[in-house]
């Protein structure tokens, strides 16, 4: 294993790296405790996965989430810069600017097409 494959290894598995039985990860770790570049690596990995985690655990859940979402309710999000609630809107397909943009093309090629291919 080279130094690139042990980088990537170690940035994928970051905090979980130490509890892992995979013998790449093992591989890589033993690499990263030779190599300073590497011990680096794993050490600020590990920092910005505490970090994240961290600010992941201070997201409270709301109580009715899982009966909301096995009952196939929408889903309301409060809005950190109103303190409301966001609406969540149904997106209808042919509502959307690329339908009627591809539609448009779409006749166009056919008009021309016609005008082209038409005998003179």
């Amino acid at each position: 294993m080279d130094i690139s494959e042990a980088k990537q290894i170690l940035q994928i598995c970051g905090q979980s790296a130490k509890a892992s039985d995979n013998p790449h990860v093992i591989e890589a770790l033993n690499l990263a405790r030779e190599n300073e570049e590497l011990k680096t690596l794993l050490e600020k990995e590990r920092a910005f996965d505490r970090v994240f985690s961290g600010k992941l655990k201070e997201i409270e859940v709301p109580d009715d989430l899982l009966s909301r979402i096995l009952s196939g309710a929408p889903l309301l999000y409060a809005d950190s810069a109103t303190s409301g609630p966001l609406e969540v809107q149904e997106i209808v397909w042919w509502r959307q600017p690329v339908v009627w943009s591809v539609a448009a093309c779409l006749v166009v090629l056919l008009v021309v097409g016609t005008m082209m291919f038409r005998p003179q």
